[in-house]
């Protein structure tokens, strides 16, 4: 009696449950050391080490991949994932997560390589109008997008903290 087995968080699977079963998804990318789209939340991947040594945009997409992080390029091989996206009335939402200040990289840098990639990587696919939308914390985010003649529109995300907690 198999039962469903909820999927690993941020996994190929997870995402494609939520397009499958809800109404989209949203995941975070970053741009990993080979210049790879990752999709990954945290800044440092899992292991041991010291922690700057395992900053997302310093490594390689082979370590990536064998620590269990999956690339955007990956997702988009799924063509469950894929074709759910493309019949329409799906949402996706794809935050651009910032690098580690260690890294030095500059951020306008990263957010317009970012969605010059993420802009390759999603043209072959065809989809509906405002199904996709890319958030990020980033004030540069409508800036970087401006600049980068960007055409999927981006959202910056503005938490509200309460002074209590």
């Amino acid at each position: 009696m198999g039962g469903w087995k909820q999927p690993n968080e941020n996994s190929i699977e997870a995402l494609r449950h939520g397009i499958l079963f809800g109404d989209g998804v949203e995941f975070d990318l970053r741009v990993d050391g080979d210049g790879e789209l990752v999709i990954f939340h945290d800044e440092f991947a899992p292991g041991e080490g010291p922690i700057m040594e395992r900053c997302i945009e310093n490594l390689p997409t082979g370590y990536l991949k064998s620590s269990g992080i999956p690339t955007l390029s990956g997702l988009l091989d799924d063509r469950e994932f894929t074709n759910s996206w493309q019949s329409g009335g799906k949402t996706v939402d794809i935050e651009f997560k910032l690098p580690h200040p260690s890294t030095k990289i500059s951020t306008m840098d990263y957010l317009g390589s970012a969605m010059s990639k993420l802009e390759s990587a999603l043209e072959p696919l065809d989809l509906p109008d405002r199904s996709v939308v890319v958030s990020s914390f980033s004030p540069k985010i409508a800036e970087a997008a401006k600049d980068s003649s960007f055409s999927i529109p981006v959202i910056r995300l503005m938490p509200h903290i309460r002074a209590w907690g």
